[in-house]
């Protein structure tokens, strides 16, 4: 590993990953001919695909079935018409103080109003109904200027996976694709490739790139240091045929 860039490692754990979920693929792929056709993208090139993808589907029984399961976990679960959860502290007796109460409730009423105005509650129907046809699912939750927060439901196949010694998912690698006008804005022009900044350049706006996002265990982080790149995990961002090693974001999540 010391013998290797960053983006050379994460390209050789992204194809561990790759093999370990191939045996899944199939299964998923027929799940989602007979139930949910639009709700896979194992391949980049499926974008924006518009083509009738429910030809498979005869009985609808199934995709009716999942659509009331998500309908059902939003409003049950995570209403967003009434509160659906309460913050707490992990000291009981401190709950038994007013400050401490009038402080959560407050935190809870700004939580509320951030995922109200923003996509959260468009995103966890999504997330709800993979559950319910694919047996799993992931969502990912992103800063944003304007909304503070984003979210960004997965497709199924564009994901991969690991667990940690404790059998939770610590590891998560994305492929997909932003075309060269959303590169440039999410990262400017200095840190792109030279394919991303031709296409700027000559105005193909719309142009394609493939795009891999990782979240692992920052392992080799100093945690003396309070930098984005020395946080419990690390967030980069590389173009998957961008130029040598070069990486456009290196960040990090507590």
């Amino acid at each position: 590993m010391a013998d290797l860039s960053p983006k050379q490692h994460y390209l050789k754990h992204l194809g561990q990953l790759k093999n370990e979920r191939t045996s899944f693929e199939e299964h998923w792929r027929e799940l989602a001919e007979f139930i949910d056709p639009r709700s896979t993208r194992f391949l980049t090139s499926e974008r924006n695909n518009g083509s009738k993808r429910n030809t498979r589907i005869v009985d609808p029984t199934a995709s009716k079935a999942a659509r009331t399961l998500q309908s059902g976990m939003l409003s049950g679960i995570t209403s967003p018409t009434r509160p659906w959860f309460k913050l707490a502290t992990p000291d009981p007796d401190m709950m038994k103080f007013g400050p401490v109460k009038r402080w959560l409730d407050v935190v809870m009423t700004r939580m509320n109003d951030v995922m109200n105005r923003s996509n959260v509650y468009q995103s966890l129907p999504i997330i709800y109904r993979h559950l319910g046809v694919f047996g799993t699912a992931a969502m990912a939750v992103l800063e944003n200027d304007e909304d503070v927060i984003r979210t960004h439901p997965l497709p199924i196949g564009s994901y991969y996976l690991s667990n940690s010694n404790r059998l939770s998912v610590d590891t998560t690698y994305r492929v997909f694709s932003m075309t060269a006008r959303q590169i440039v804005m999410q990262f400017g022009l200095d840190n792109v490739s030279n394919a991303v900044r031709g296409a700027w350049d000559n105005a193909n706006y719309e142009s394609w790139f493939d795009i891999v996002h990782l979240t692992e265990p920052n392992i080799n982080r100093d945690s003396g240091k309070l930098n984005a790149r020395n946080k419990r995990f690390k967030s980069a961002y590389f173009e998957l045929a961008g130029d040598g090693d070069k990486m456009l974001s290196e960040s990090g999540f507590d």
